[in-house]
């Protein structure tokens, strides 16, 4: 569980500036929306011969608009120009710790009239469950407030922050979670209206002025939780999206250059002498399901074999004319072929919808033109290695916020669990048991979803002789963001999501047994 910082304990306005002097971040950073990818690069991008052919088709959002980045900036207390003084900030920081210190202390006397009374069935296990879910509710709240401002105010990171998200079901995952977000927040405050009510207080002899300041402060907290939590959300959300595009464009230049490579290998095994293996009319009767996963297109002279690839990972871009295995004892005369007798002759058959030149350039020039095509081992590391820093930074900045999230998460879940052992379940329990592990798997599968990419990059790279430690290295540490050295996978979402389901799933067939 996250710890509280040592700063919220003397809550000084003189302290808290100066925490807070070092967030700076010019504004000037974030006005030039760059259209052009190869004038407004990140580490995702990648140099090579290639570069500007693959981006044409995996594009990144824009970044935040100004507005919104000023908007962000002066609620966090995030200083725009160095001598700002960060009022806004301050005085929301300030409600925020007010207000969690009011819940903390209100509804933690509340737990405890409410496990000694002899009126109600609360157990000391559901108390003190329920105190420390409570504190580590305010807990996040307050770190997921100094969190947003950390992330706002790093310029290397907040690059990666631009105007896209997943999408579930054609509707974009930041909407989802505010919507969620909020929904659970609603059901939670009428749930806790309808326990705060006059005849609930005198059955544990609670006085209504408590119960009336431990709901507005659960309230008023519940709304600065609900919008720093938010933010740090959409910030998680819009970076590992990022990721993915990077990870995405760097297996479109696996892709070419697998392709590149295969058209060196069809001009190697073309040439006189050399024993030639027909390796297409092998992997003709594959169908086209054969090349969903890495969009292996080999449609020099094979149209039928094009398959239709990821929406996000377009057909691969034109390859290079390249002399293909065709028996070099055919001749071919070109269409444009004029009188000139000097260049009579038989000449290589080359792949190609247009008319070849009149001067064919000698074979070591073609063999030294395809080389130079293909990625060496040194270009995938430093690809690799690119990506694979700001994953670890995004892992470094989020981890914390993350796994807190999950604890929490699954001490609420496992609380009702243990609640409905002896309570009837209700309509309301059963929302606020679903909701949190909407979330859960919402904010979980964007970790996923890079960490998905990652695993399939290994597999759409051409495997060569040269490149076998290199595969082995790259299975070993593959491109992931972890959670404390922890990667987080579907598998491991589902078999949590699954775990609280069969737990649910028992409680209804009880019931219904006991009826």
């Amino acid at each position: 569980m996250s710890s509280i910082p040592s700063w919220i304990h003397s809550p000084s306005l003189e302290s808290y500036n100066v925490m807070r002097k070092k967030r700076n971040a010019s504004i000037l950073y974030y006005t030039s929306v760059g259209r052009n990818l190869t004038d407004n690069r990140t580490p995702e991008d990648f140099t090579g011969k290639s570069l500007t052919r693959s981006q044409k088709h995996v594009h990144l959002s824009r970044k935040w608009p100004q507005w919104l980045w000023k908007l962000f900036s002066r609620s966090l207390g995030v200083k725009i120009h160095p001598n700002d003084t960060p009022l806004v900030g301050t005085i929301l920081h300030m409600l925020t710790l007010t207000c969690a210190f009011s819940f903390s202390v209100a509804s933690a006397w509340y737990i405890v009239l409410d496990v000694l009374s002899n009126y109600t069935r609360t157990t000391v296990l559901i108390g003190s469950v329920s105190i420390l879910i409570g504190f580590s509710w305010v807990a996040i709240g307050i770190y997921a407030n100094d969190l947003a401002g950390r992330l706002i105010s790093n310029k290397s990171f907040a690059d990666s922050v631009r105007m896209h998200s997943r999408t579930v079901f054609k509707i974009s995952s930041t909407g989802l979670l505010f919507l969620i977000s909020l929904a659970l927040m609603c059901v939670n405050s009428y749930h806790s209206w309808i326990n705060f009510q006059t005849e609930s207080c005198q059955q544990i002899g609670v006085t209504n002025a408590l119960c009336l300041i431990a709901f507005s402060c659960k309230v008023s907290f519940g709304v600065f939780a609900l919008i720093w939590n938010c933010m740090v959300g959409f910030i998680l959300l819009s970076v590992c999206r990022t990721h993915t595009i990077g990870i995405r464009r760097f297996i479109r230049e696996l892709e070419v250059d697998g392709q590149s490579y295969d058209a060196y290998w069809k001009y190697q095994n073309s040439r006189t002498g050399v024993r030639h293996v027909d390796i297409d009319s092998l992997s003709s009767g594959l169908g086209a399901d054969f090349c969903d996963e890495c969009a292996w297109n080999d449609g020099y002279d094979r149209n039928e074999h094009n398959c239709d690839n990821n929406s996000q990972m377009p057909r691969p871009v034109s390859r290079p004319r390249l002399p293909t295995e065709e028996s070099p004892s055919q001749i071919v005369t070109p269409s444009n072929q004029d009188d000139d007798k000097k260049n009579e002759g038989r000449l290589p058959e080359a792949i190609s919808d247009q008319a070849v030149d009149m001067e064919t350039p000698p074979e070591n020039t073609h063999s030294h033109d395809m080389v130079s095509e293909l990625m060496t081992n040194d270009d995938i590391l430093m690809s690799y290695w690119k990506i694979s820093f700001r994953m670890r930074t995004t892992s470094a900045y989020l981890q914390r916020w993350l796994a807190s999230w999950i604890v929490l998460i699954v001490l609420w879940c496992a609380n009702y669990i243990i609640f409905w052992m002896s309570h009837k379940a209700t309509l309301l329990g059963i929302v606020e048991f679903i909701l949190p592990l909407l979330l859960l798997l919402l904010v979980s599968s964007a970790f996923a979803e890079a960490n998905a990419e990652g695993q399939r990059m290994i597999r759409c790279m051409c495997p060569t002789e040269d490149r076998l430690f290199l595969l082995l290295f790259l299975n070993q540490q593959p491109l992931q963001m972890t959670v404390f050295n922890f990667a987080l996978t579907y598998n491991a979402i589902v078999g949590i999501l699954l775990a609280f389901s069969v737990a649910f799933a028992s409680k209804v067939i009880m019931d219904e047994v006991v009826i």
